[in-house]
């Protein structure tokens, strides 16, 4: 599905912060899993420039509420992969009804064609879910301010995408085990990449957004033991970060992911 290709340049710009006599910045929050809706909501909701006025977990309950919606959102933080459709399906919605409203995508995918196809639809952000609650109220506070924001991951691999020149940029990834995907694999990874099952049971669940003390609960294991694996799998994926490490073991093929 195509998106509008919205100008930020047409837009006023916002300040920094709310002015002292004037209301909180009205977020909208779009997230299907509860844990992590309930994290996002709790984070913004510590600043007091941001009030949570909505935050739903299907297109279906965004679409309604926006064409009922008698109040702008400042702010829409979107998730991209929900149960029935595509956050930048109410994105597109957002941004024509409501202009003005900053929208900021939060996901754990950092391939090319999502983050392209997130700026084209308006997106002024893209961060990935492994942001820490500071991070992700500085982001929402940079597009605010004006300006865009994006983890480095995610950066870097727009930059490498613009960089491939066009017609390239689109591409689709290679599948996993082919020739050109073990070319675009970092050093050390590739097909022939093995994860041992304690390791393959961490990823899985690290990849849901539990904590380290939550995996060593459902595992039985101490913290520690936890951490160690992460450590093994970050330097197998080379990779430093949990958003880096579900991308790059669910473009190997090495995880599932339903979302």
């Amino acid at each position: 599905m195509a998106y509008p290709v919205v100008d930020r340049n047409t837009m006023p710009s916002s300040a920094a912060v709310p002015s002292a006599d004037s209301s909180p910045w009205r977020v909208w929050v779009l997230e299907d899993d509860t844990k992590t809706r309930n994290f996002f909501v709790r984070s913004l909701q510590s600043d007091r420039a941001f009030q949570v006025v909505r935050q739903v977990g299907t297109v279906r309950q965004a679409l309604s509420d926006l064409s009922q919606a008698q109040e702008a959102p400042d702010v829409l933080l979107a998730d991209l992969h929900l149960p029935d459709g595509s956050g930048l399906q109410v994105m597109a919605e957002t941004l024509r009804r409501f202009p003005q409203c900053d929208c900021l995508v939060i996901t754990v995918f950092a391939d090319a064609d999502s983050i392209l196809e997130s700026v084209q639809a308006g997106a002024v952000g893209y961060i990935l879910k492994d942001v820490s609650a500071t991070e992700l109220v500085d982001a929402v506070r940079t597009v605010k301010a004006g300006g865009a924001c994006m983890t480095p991951l995610v950066a870097r691999r727009m930059l490498a995408a613009f960089q491939q020149g066009p017609g390239k940029v689109a591409s689709p990834m290679p599948k996993p085990g082919s020739v050109q995907q073990d070319a675009l694999a970092p050093p050390g990874v590739g097909s022939t990449l093995v994860l041992s099952p304690r390791e393959q049971s961490v990823l899985s669940i690290l990849a849901r957004g539990f904590s380290y003390r939550e995996i060593a609960t459902v595992l039985d294991v101490s913290v520690y033991t936890v951490q160690t694996h992460i450590k093994s799998l970050y330097r197998k994926l080379a990779v430093s970060s949990r958003g880096e490490a579900v991308f790059e073991a669910s473009r190997l093929g090495l995880l599932e992911i339903g979302k």
